[in-house]
Protein backbone atom coordinates (compact mmCIF):
# COMPACT_ATOMS: atom_id res chain seq x y z
CA UNK A 1 0.00 0.00 0.00
CA UNK A 2 3.21 2.11 -0.10
CA UNK A 3 2.77 4.91 -2.80
CA UNK A 4 -0.97 5.10 -2.96
CA UNK A 5 -3.18 7.69 -2.61
CA UNK A 6 -6.89 8.22 -1.84
CA UNK A 7 -9.81 8.32 0.93
CA UNK A 8 -10.05 6.31 3.50
CA UNK A 9 -12.90 7.02 5.85
CA UNK A 10 -11.18 8.34 9.60
CA UNK A 11 -12.99 5.34 11.51
CA UNK A 12 -10.44 2.28 9.88
CA UNK A 13 -7.27 4.22 10.53
CA UNK A 14 -5.30 4.08 13.90
CA UNK A 15 -2.21 6.53 14.20
CA UNK A 16 1.02 4.73 14.54
CA UNK A 17 3.40 7.18 16.17
CA UNK A 18 1.40 7.12 19.33
CA UNK A 19 -1.80 6.26 20.49
CA UNK A 20 -3.13 9.61 21.88
CA UNK A 21 -4.96 10.77 18.01
CA UNK A 22 -6.18 13.70 17.79
CA UNK A 23 -10.11 13.50 19.26
CA UNK A 24 -13.51 15.69 18.06
CA UNK A 25 -13.79 19.00 19.66
CA UNK A 26 -16.10 19.41 22.17
CA UNK A 27 -19.97 19.68 21.28
CA UNK A 28 -21.24 22.85 20.14
CA UNK A 29 -24.78 22.92 21.41
CA UNK A 30 -24.99 26.70 20.28
CA UNK A 31 -24.79 24.33 16.96
CA UNK A 32 -24.24 25.81 13.25
CA UNK A 33 -26.40 25.49 10.24
CA UNK A 34 -26.22 23.12 7.74
CA UNK A 35 -28.59 22.55 5.20
CA UNK A 36 -29.02 18.56 3.92
CA UNK A 37 -27.85 17.51 0.73
CA UNK A 38 -30.26 14.16 0.45
CA UNK A 39 -32.78 12.65 2.80
CA UNK A 40 -31.84 10.16 5.10
CA UNK A 41 -34.09 7.53 7.02
CA UNK A 42 -31.96 6.24 9.89
CA UNK A 43 -31.23 2.66 10.72
CA UNK A 44 -30.23 3.00 13.92
CA UNK A 45 -32.72 4.33 17.18
CA UNK A 46 -30.36 7.01 17.61
CA UNK A 47 -30.14 8.41 13.55
CA UNK A 48 -32.30 11.17 12.83
CA UNK A 49 -34.97 10.99 9.94
CA UNK A 50 -34.34 14.30 7.91
CA UNK A 51 -35.66 15.28 4.42
CA UNK A 52 -33.52 17.46 1.16
CA UNK A 53 -33.49 20.78 2.09
CA UNK A 54 -33.75 21.46 5.59
CA UNK A 55 -32.01 23.13 8.13
CA UNK A 56 -30.09 21.99 11.12
CA UNK A 57 -28.02 22.43 13.47
CA UNK A 58 -24.35 20.54 13.97
CA UNK A 59 -23.75 20.23 17.60
CA UNK A 60 -20.66 17.91 17.66
CA UNK A 61 -18.69 16.96 14.12
CA UNK A 62 -17.41 13.71 14.60
CA UNK A 63 -14.09 12.18 12.66
CA UNK A 64 -15.91 8.90 11.16
CA UNK A 65 -18.41 11.15 9.41
CA UNK A 66 -21.23 10.67 11.36
CA UNK A 67 -22.05 14.01 12.99
CA UNK A 68 -24.13 14.65 15.83
CA UNK A 69 -27.02 17.29 14.69
CA UNK A 70 -30.31 18.62 16.19
CA UNK A 71 -33.27 19.76 14.55
CA UNK A 72 -35.85 21.54 16.44
CA UNK A 73 -35.54 19.75 19.99
CA UNK A 74 -34.69 16.46 18.46
CA UNK A 75 -30.85 15.27 17.95
CA UNK A 76 -29.41 12.03 16.59
CA UNK A 77 -26.48 11.30 14.24
CA UNK A 78 -26.42 12.00 10.36
CA UNK A 79 -23.77 11.73 7.87
CA UNK A 80 -21.95 14.55 7.34
CA UNK A 81 -21.61 13.66 3.58
CA UNK A 82 -25.47 14.76 3.17
CA UNK A 83 -24.68 17.96 4.64
CA UNK A 84 -23.66 21.30 3.41
CA UNK A 85 -23.25 24.85 5.57
CA UNK A 86 -25.79 26.96 5.26
CA UNK A 87 -24.98 29.84 2.64
CA UNK A 88 -22.69 27.65 0.50
CA UNK A 89 -23.32 27.09 -2.55
CA UNK A 90 -23.42 22.77 -4.11
CA UNK A 91 -20.48 22.11 -5.66
CA UNK A 92 -20.03 19.37 -8.15
CA UNK A 93 -18.65 17.31 -5.55
CA UNK A 94 -21.18 17.35 -3.52
CA UNK A 95 -23.44 16.16 -6.19
CA UNK A 96 -21.78 12.88 -6.85
CA UNK A 97 -21.63 12.15 -3.20
CA UNK A 98 -25.39 11.36 -3.13
CA UNK A 99 -24.54 8.19 -4.83
CA UNK A 100 -21.67 6.89 -2.64
CA UNK A 101 -21.88 4.60 -0.06
CA UNK A 102 -22.25 6.03 3.89
CA UNK A 103 -19.24 5.62 5.83
CA UNK A 104 -19.32 2.97 9.15
CA UNK A 105 -20.22 4.43 12.23
CA UNK A 106 -17.36 4.09 14.73
CA UNK A 107 -19.40 2.40 17.16
CA UNK A 108 -19.77 -0.57 14.73
CA UNK A 109 -16.33 -1.01 13.92
CA UNK A 110 -14.13 -3.56 16.52
CA UNK A 111 -10.41 -4.17 15.71
CA UNK A 112 -9.45 -6.98 17.98
CA UNK A 113 -5.80 -5.76 16.83
CA UNK A 114 -5.89 -2.23 17.98
CA UNK A 115 -3.16 -0.46 20.02
CA UNK A 116 -5.76 1.83 21.57
CA UNK A 117 -5.55 0.80 25.61
CA UNK A 118 -7.95 3.04 26.34
CA UNK A 119 -11.88 3.11 24.58
CA UNK A 120 -12.34 6.57 23.12
CA UNK A 121 -14.40 9.18 24.58
CA UNK A 122 -17.82 8.31 23.49
CA UNK A 123 -21.05 10.40 24.45
CA UNK A 124 -23.84 8.98 24.79
CA UNK A 125 -27.41 10.00 22.58
CA UNK A 126 -28.98 10.53 26.14
CA UNK A 127 -26.36 13.11 27.05
CA UNK A 128 -26.80 15.03 24.14
CA UNK A 129 -30.27 15.21 24.41
CA UNK A 130 -30.03 16.08 27.63
CA UNK A 131 -27.26 19.09 27.25
CA UNK A 132 -29.10 19.81 24.12
CA UNK A 133 -32.24 20.50 25.75
CA UNK A 134 -30.35 22.46 28.70
CA UNK A 135 -28.98 24.61 26.15
CA UNK A 136 -32.08 25.07 24.36
CA UNK A 137 -33.79 26.31 27.35
CA UNK A 138 -30.90 28.33 28.59
CA UNK A 139 -31.32 30.73 24.97
CA UNK A 140 -34.59 30.61 25.91
CA UNK A 141 -34.69 32.00 28.51
CA UNK A 142 -31.83 34.46 27.92
CA UNK A 143 -34.18 35.79 24.71
CA UNK A 144 -37.12 35.95 27.11
CA UNK A 145 -34.74 38.13 29.71
CA UNK A 146 -33.63 40.40 26.85
CA UNK A 147 -37.17 40.57 25.20
CA UNK A 148 -38.00 42.01 28.45
CA UNK A 149 -35.05 44.13 29.55
CA UNK A 150 -36.10 45.87 25.71
CA UNK A 151 -39.96 46.40 27.62
CA UNK A 152 -38.45 47.69 30.21
CA UNK A 153 -36.40 50.19 28.46
CA UNK A 154 -38.90 51.48 26.69
CA UNK A 155 -41.26 52.06 29.75
CA UNK A 156 -38.09 53.85 31.23
CA UNK A 157 -38.02 55.79 28.14
CA UNK A 158 -41.17 56.81 27.68
CA UNK A 159 -41.37 57.88 31.53
CA UNK A 160 -38.02 59.46 31.52
CA UNK A 161 -39.18 61.78 28.36
CA UNK A 162 -39.97 65.05 30.18
CA UNK A 163 -43.45 65.68 29.02
CA UNK A 164 -44.39 69.64 28.23
CA UNK A 165 -46.03 71.40 31.11
CA UNK A 166 -49.61 72.85 30.15
CA UNK A 167 -49.90 75.63 31.84
CA UNK A 168 -53.98 76.63 32.52
CA UNK A 169 -56.05 79.11 31.47
CA UNK A 170 -55.31 82.84 32.39
CA UNK A 171 -58.74 84.02 33.23
CA UNK A 172 -60.09 87.06 30.96
CA UNK A 173 -58.76 89.66 33.78
CA UNK A 174 -55.27 89.07 33.62
CA UNK A 175 -55.33 88.47 29.78
CA UNK A 176 -56.71 92.20 29.84
CA UNK A 177 -54.12 93.45 32.69
CA UNK A 178 -51.17 91.90 30.11
CA UNK A 179 -52.98 93.36 26.93
CA UNK A 180 -51.94 96.63 25.29
CA UNK A 181 -54.23 99.65 25.66
CA UNK A 182 -54.68 99.35 21.79
CA UNK A 183 -56.11 95.48 22.23
CA UNK A 184 -57.96 96.39 25.14
CA UNK A 185 -59.85 99.11 23.13
CA UNK A 186 -60.87 96.45 20.24
CA UNK A 187 -61.77 94.05 22.68
CA UNK A 188 -64.21 96.20 24.23
CA UNK A 189 -65.63 97.52 20.55
CA UNK A 190 -66.36 93.74 19.29
CA UNK A 191 -68.40 93.32 22.93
Amino acid sequence: MKNKRGWVPAAYLEPLDSPDESEEQEPNYAGELHITTKAFTGELEDELDVKEGETVEVIHKLLDGWWVVRRGSVTGYFPAMYLQKSGDTISEDRSQIKTKALPPRRGTISNANSIHKQKRKEISQESYRRNSKKYLKARQSTIEAMENMTIDEEKEEDQSKAQPAIPARPSKELILDRCTENTKLKIQTVT
